[in-house]
């Protein structure tokens, strides 16, 4: 169907333009059909616009949103597949991408590091910076990922939202709240993160700012 060579060719685009960590393991979902009324006189679908393509009479993908879907620790793209459909948002396409950095024993991928070498979890604690400095290294690949889909889809960034379980809504915020994006001015439309909080490095580095201030 134009539905599915549309979907493809956009794969293709984003296989190319995205960050190595990303390309082996993401997906796209378009924008549910949007009912709309053809010229009088007009025979067949609609002429696209906006990143839309006619896909059957009297209805049309339109693409005004992107939803970027961040799995949580051990997850992978694939399973957003579904979900992003579900959803049925209007005008509103979605990427997933599965998180960048390898857990040990080949037990999925993961935002940051999460694990010490005897594969408990790592705890916060003071001077504890693993999680923060592999963090931050996604950050700048995502970052770089939310340029390159912005730039496949012709939006600004404020037609661009995240979408975060657990750790990767642990990403959402530290995305939101750490521009510049992709290189780019100004800041995404928002993010929603589901199971998720700041790392508490973060807080504890912040707190112990403020001490130093009130000295």
């Amino acid at each position: 169907s134009a539905e599915e060579r549309d979907t493809s060719k956009v794969q293709a685009v984003l296989a190319k333009r995205l960050p190595p960590p990303f390309r082996g393991d993401f997906l796209y979902v378009p924008p549910p059909l949007t009912k709309v009324r053809a010229p009088r006189g007009a025979e067949g679908g609609v002429a696209s616009g906006n990143g839309s393509s006619s896909s059957s009479r009297g209805a049309q993908i339109i693409l005004s949103n992107i939803l970027i879907l961040l799995p949580g620790l051990g997850d992978t793209a694939a399973p957003y597949r579904k979900f992003a459909a579900s959803m049925e948002l209007p005008q509103t396409g979605c990427v997933s991408l599965r998180p960048p950095l390898p857990i040990p024993l080949d037990m999925g991928y993961q935002w940051f590091e999460s694990f010490e070498p005897d594969m408990n979890l790592i705890q916060p604690k003071k001077g504890e910076k693993r999680r923060i400095r592999s963090l931050q290294k996604s950050r700048s690949i995502l970052h770089d990922a939310i340029g390159a889909i912005r730039a496949t889809f012709n939006l600004p960034l404020s037609r661009i939202f995240l979408f975060g379980f657990s750790q990767g809504g642990i990403v959402c915020v530290d995305t939101a709240l750490n521009p510049p994006l992709g290189g780019l001015s100004g800041r995404i439309g928002g993010v929603i993160a589901v199971s998720s909080s700041l790392l508490e490095e973060f807080e504890e580095a912040a707190e112990g700012e403020e001490e130093e201030e009130e000295e």
